[in-house]
């Protein structure tokens, strides 16, 4: 369901309170009711299929407490979900649950010094009409045809990611596991990196893999042992589902790159709290107000710094809430794309791993019996 829709109208994101006060206060006379102006103004603010139902809240006949939220609902005229298969609010049983929707950022749910500032920029773009919600909605909706025009499919199991790793960055001159007694018990030991450790005796040809081609270089990431547990959890989440090849986004991240550096050097407390591109790389929220302002700009560095000159020198915003306003990163998890999407093109020329699940299982068990591990802690 749909907590907010955008207006036509009003032209801005808004959910059922905030617009029913605008139908109020200024179009009310023009419509047969809110419901009906609902119907013919309201579209979802991700994928802009038209024709909202408003859905009152809902009551408990008992306690005659709130049970229900009201909401917008989007049906074709036979009653199913009209929302499209790749939008966030779709619910059919087609529905492609894919890391996606990580792209999307309430800054009014995060308090931090960042994100209030990042709130402040993006109220002052509305109100000086350096953009609008409907450039806002336009992004959201230009990611969601990048998702829906997408035709890779990651077929692989995500254990490669983390096998691919050891086979790299953990090296032993036995030429075999061995289990080391009482390493059970240091600080940090994890049995599922000491089962990839042990599992990459069976792969040898992993580690001829050359690291230092231009098209392999994506795969020294993986000595970042965060880096590939969330390109492990990705490919658990996507595989199997029809993706976009993030590096077509290369050079639009490039330039959010480069314009999110030049806005920590603006901001004393960016400039601190920022001190490499990796950190930067990190901050959801710095690279959304940044893929927004080169979006309006067509993605060119110099207008979309000339856009972000107006906001930094611009008075503090009177309209705090322009609107409900969500802000995206196209670039979230980008790294970890890359790494995902080289095993994928290289996959072909590997090992065959279509046994790797249940190689992995084994040797879990395996291992954990011989570090005398507790079920529950497996």
């Amino acid at each position: 369901m749909a907590i907010t829709v955008y207006s036509k109208i009003f032209k801005r994101e808004l959910d059922k309170e905030q617009l029913e006060s605008l139908y109020l206060k200024n179009v009310s006379d023009s419509f047969d009711g809110f419901r009906r102006f609902v119907h013919e103004d309201a579209e979802c603010p991700i994928c802009n299929v038209t024709g909202a139902h408003y859905v009152s809240e809902g009551y408990s006949r008992i306690t005659n407490k709130k049970v229900k939220q009201a909401h917008f609902a989007f049906r074709k005229p036979d009653g199913t979900d009209a929302h499209k298969v790749f939008c966030d609010h779709y619910a059919g049983p087609d529905k492609v649950r894919d890391s996606g929707s990580d792209a999307f950022i309430k800054f009014g749910k995060d308090g931090s010094e960042v994100t209030m500032l990042v709130r402040e920029l993006v109220c002052r773009g509305v109100e000086n009409k350096v953009f609008n919600q409907t450039d806002i909605r336009n992004m959201r909706k230009w990611f969601t045809d990048l998702r829906e025009s997408g035709s890779i499919v990651i077929s692989y199991s995500p254990h490669v990611i983390n096998l691919l790793r050891a086979s790299f960055y953990n090296y032993s001159g036995s030429g075999k596991y061995e289990v080391e007694e009482g390493m059970q018990n240091e600080l940090g030991f994890n049995i599922n990196d000491e089962v990839y450790k042990s599992l990459k005796y069976k792969y040898p040809l992993l580690s001829n893999i050359n690291l230092d081609t231009k098209e392999n270089n994506p795969l020294m990431r993986l000595y970042s042992n965060t880096l590939a547990r969330q390109a492990h959890r990705l490919v658990m989440k996507d595989k199997g589902v029809r993706i976009f090849d993030r590096r077509e986004l290369n050079d639009k991240y490039m330039a959010a790159m480069h314009l999110s550096t030049t806005i920590t050097r603006h901001y004393d407390f960016l400039r601190r709290k920022f001190t490499t591109p990796l950190s930067i790389m990190k901050n959801n929220q710095l690279l959304a107000v940044s893929a927004l302002l080169l979006f309006v700009s067509g993605w060119d560095k110099e207008i979309a710094m000339g856009k972000f000159n107006i906001l930094a020198n611009a008075s503090d915003s009177v309209i705090p809430d322009a609107g409900n306003i969500i802000g995206m990163n196209p670039f979230i998890h980008y790294d970890a794309w890359k790494v995902i999407h080289r095993v994928q093109d290289l996959i072909d020329s590997l090992p065959d791993f279509s046994n790797l699940d249940e190689e992995f299982k084994a040797e879990k068990q395996r291992l954990s019996e011989l570090y005398e591990l507790n079920k529950d802690k497996i």
